[in-house]
């Protein structure tokens, strides 16, 4: 061998060796239930949907006060410009000029004794502290549309809630597997270069010996180059797929996902999945809740038409230098009503009918959207599991395949390039099958999430089979 190919041989056997021992592992190792916990704390998208609910949630609260009386306290401070006088003086002129007339003695006497009829009814200053009372014991139904329609928001943002948390799982799910597939990948990469690296040192053996002409020592090598390539471009992969499972978990640290991937066969029929999603979708029920709240904006409006009828009280609690001619307490009951506001209830009404008509439109529409995409997301599931079972039986031949390739390269009787394409179908046959795999991981996660069953995903996981069983 001369020292060209001795120092190639040197370089490649380290390579080789770089390439399958496995670097010092210094990462989080995290399982697929950890890292849900994690997204559910951390998510920023689904801490503001919980937000939105308790907000909501306060607000149905607040509304159920409308059922109640507002009791509440006024205070008052005035200045006049003058204190407010009643004078009768008048009357009491009347009166003395009556009796001089009759007696001038008697008349004089009556002027003396006769005080002034000018009385200060209310000084120019006063405060005063009053309780008052209102209460709608009629208002044509306004409260109790007002009450719906905040039942309604308040569920509306639930299932708003829940599709996020779904959404939020399915996007975990094609992650957290997908670094997982990243790094098998890498595995299957690294498994490649070792036997390019092998099937190369025997090339150079065999072409020192005079059993295989230089240009198939010259294939192994471009082979060998092409395998530190795919293996390059794999690591670059992890990378990417390492960085998009760390902005879902809001995290920096370095996560190793060491759930395997799985596939459970005995999926329910695609009607099941169908009514499962008419019944349960977070979406759909969305559209329910805005239908709903569509209706009491109707009824509302509708309300209108009818007096708004209250219970009034106001009692003086404390004054100051304030007459005494005023009562202390009043009670009644009020009723307002709108002869003519140019039309415009009668355009309100109009217009939240259409609304509630285009809500219903829609709804109906989702149920048919929904239903097509839960067909094609379990299309989707069974086409990864016809294509695991296809390349199981590919997958034995490949193997077999390359092990009759070696051997006859080693005796002479085949090419490089026969053990290359051997190698390389395996290669093809193995990554496909667990990309299938994968897919139907990611497929799963996606189809659960429409049918708002998320939670069920941990039941297939567990009955599925494992990395272990491929």
């Amino acid at each position: 061998m001369d020292r060209k190919n001795v120092l190639l041989l040197v370089i490649t056997m380290i390579c080789s060796l770089s390439s399958i021992i496995p670097f010092p592992a210094n990462g989080m190792e995290l399982s697929f239930e950890q890292a849900v916990e994690i997204a559910r704390t951390r998510n920023a998208a689904l801490r503001a949907a919980q937000l939105e609910e308790d907000q909501t949630r306060q607000i149905r609260l607040a509304t159920r006060g409308l059922y109640f009386p507002k009791i509440g306290l006024s205070a008052e401070y005035v200045r006049l410009d003058d204190d407010i006088t009643l004078d009768l003086n008048p009357i009491r002129d009347a009166m003395v000029e009556i009796e001089t007339f009759k007696d001038p003695v008697v008349g004089q006497q009556v002027d003396a004794l006769l005080p002034s009829f000018e009385q200060t009814i209310q000084k120019d200053t006063f405060w005063l502290i009053n309780a008052n009372l209102a209460w709608p014991v009629f208002t044509g139904g306004k409260i109790v549309a007002a009450n719906r329609a905040a039942e309604s928001q308040l569920e509306e943002s639930t299932e708003k809630l829940r599709n996020v948390k779904s959404e939020l799982i399915s996007e975990l799910t094609q992650r957290y597997f997908g670094l997982r597939f990243s790094l098998k990948v890498v595995d299957v990469r690294r498994k490649v270069l070792q036997g390019m690296d092998e099937h190369l040192y025997n090339a150079i053996k065999l072409e020192e010996n005079g059993m295989i002409a230089k240009a198939e020592r010259l294939h192994a090598q471009v082979a060998r180059s092409e395998a530190q390539r795919e293996l390059s471009k794999a690591l670059r992969d992890v990378d990417l797929a390492r960085t998009a499972l760390n902005n879902t978990l809001n995290t920096t640290d370095l996560i190793e996902p060491v759930s395997p991937l799985f596939l459970f066969r005995n999926l329910e029929p695609v009607s099941y999945f169908r009514q499962r999603a008419l019944e349960n979708s977070p979406i759909l029920k969305q559209l329910a809740a805005n239908r709903e709240l569509a209706h009491q904006q109707y009824r509302k409006e509708l309300a209108a038409w009818f007096p708004d009828v209250y219970v009034l009280g106001t009692r003086e609690i404390k004054d100051h230098d304030f007459n005494d001619y005023t009562p202390e307490w009043s009670a009644g009951v009020v009723a307002t009503f709108t002869l003519f506001d140019g039309m415009a209830r009668s355009h309100r009404i109009s217009a939240a009918r259409y609304t509630e008509g285009r809500v219903a439109a829609l709804e109906e529409k989702m149920q048919l959207d929904i239903g097509t995409l839960v067909e094609r997301s379990y299309n989707e599931l069974l086409r990864s599991i016809e294509q695991y079972v296809a390349l199981q039986d590919s997958y034995d031949y490949a193997d077999e395949y390359v092990r009759v390739r070696r051997k006859a390269f080693q005796e002479g009787l085949a090419t490089s390039l026969d053990v290359i394409d051997a190698e390389l179908y395996l290669t093809r046959v193995e990554i496909d099958r667990l990309n299938a795999v994968y897919e139907f991981d990611a497929n799963l996660a996606k189809l659960l999430a429409i049918c708002g069953d998320t939670d069920r995903l941990q039941i297939y996981r567990t009955k599925g089979e494992q990395e272990v069983q491929f």
